[in-house]
């Protein structure tokens, strides 16, 4: 009865032994369905393959001790590229996660085997304001004065003179706007002025 008591339990040795050599490296538990989990915890492992079957626990993981990623120094160039468009990690069982943090992302699939990050997140472009259109120049108020503006009286004039602008054949009497100040003129008397084919400004003689 004895040897037949140690017979069974090192069947049962060996049989352990062997499930655990062919368990994937990171495996904790072999499901019923017959595929593997690698949920950090056996409560809620396998839990749509049809439980847990054996329990590996940490046995079969290896875990390094993993230093603390320092927030301030991580980059979204250094995260390596997802190979699905908005994923942050990539779960243990080869499903992926949108999930905003590392922390409790793919709590259901076997835990985070690759984190992303925000490298696969769109950067906004901030839009590009145009340029202010330079001021107006002022126009000097001098350049809008009309050409036409009588310039300083000729001299010479008075003494019962009147002044002939020769271009348009008008004559001006003295103290009128246009006395003497015409850019072409001459002073005559009213008699000359009239000989000459001149004509009085807006017909009132002098005289």
């Amino acid at each position: 009865m004895k040897r037949l008591l140690v017979s069974i339990a090192l069947s049962a040795a060996l049989l352990v032994s062997g499930a655990y050599a062919q368990t994937p490296a990171g495996s904790t538990a072999m499901c019923g369905d017959g595929s593997y989990s690698h949920a950090a915890t056996e409560k809620g492992a396998c839990s749509h393959h049809g439980g847990v079957k054996t329990w590996f626990g940490s046995s079969n993981t290896a875990v390094a001790p993993t230093a603390p990623m320092p927030t301030a120094t991580r980059t979204a160039s250094a995260a390596p590229s997802s190979p699905m468009a908005g994923a942050s990690a990539m779960c243990g069982d080869g499903s992926y996660s949108h999930a905003a943090s590392a922390k409790g992302a793919c709590s259901h699939h076997g835990g985070v085997k690759t984190w992303y990050g925000n490298s696969t997140a769109t950067v906004a472009t901030p839009a590009m304001t145009p340029a202010p259109l330079p001021a107006p120049t002022p126009t000097p108020q001098s350049s809008r004065m009309p050409s036409t503006m009588p310039t300083q009286p000729a001299t010479r004039g008075g003494n019962g003179l009147v002044w002939v602008n020769t271009r348009s054949k008008v004559y001006h009497c003295s103290g009128d706007r246009w006395y003497g100040k015409t850019k072409a003129g001459a002073y005559m008397t009213e008699g000359d002025a009239k000989a000459k084919g001149n004509r009085p400004d807006h017909g009132k003689a002098c005289m």
